[in-house]
């Protein structure tokens, strides 16, 4: 089940139907995209984090889910580079499906985002395997930067 039918994704870009989700990007064919599967159960933040990643070339969204359990069903589908997972969802949070993804082989990059930023959280996603924590309030300033750093750190294929 994707989370965005094709009506509901932003003007612009390119959108094909995949099994689970749908890309919306803008891939380079001289480079690797990283592939980027959005976990979040807000509709609103995963259209605004379409918005926002397809502005970089080097991106490439792969699919989302509305909550942990369909993050860890999708990720041998759509094979990602890097899971971005939200902290609190219903059911399975974002740190219990990070532990679990992260116990897999060839497990992908996983960066918690959160609207939680202080230290015992930031410790609590380290303990459960996240390669990342970005606060939602520096989203803007903050995640770019850490994506292409760990595609160059920890992303490899």
């Amino acid at each position: 089940m994707g989370c965005l039918p094709q009506g509901d994704l932003p003007v612009g870009g390119c959108c094909i139907g995949l099994p689970g989700g749908y890309f919306y990007g803008n891939p380079s064919i001289d480079m690797l995209p990283i592939r980027i599967l959005l976990v979040d159960d807000s509709r609103d933040f995963i259209e605004s984090a379409i918005r926002f990643l397809s502005a970089d070339a080097q991106l490439e969204i792969v699919g989302c889910a509305l909550s942990g359990a369909e993050a860890i069903d999708q990720i041998a589908r759509v094979q990602p580079d890097l899971v971005l997972m939200d902290w609190a969802m219903p059911g399975m949070s974002g740190l219990e499906a990070t532990h679990q993804i992260k116990a897999g082989p060839g497990a992908p990059g996983v960066v918690i985002v959160t609207l939680h930023d202080n230290l015992e959280y930031r410790a609590a996603a380290r303990a459960a395997g996240a390669d990342g924590y970005v606060a939602k309030s520096e989203l803007g300033q903050a995640l770019l930067p850490l994506i292409h750093q760990l595609s160059g750190d920890c992303l490899c294929r």
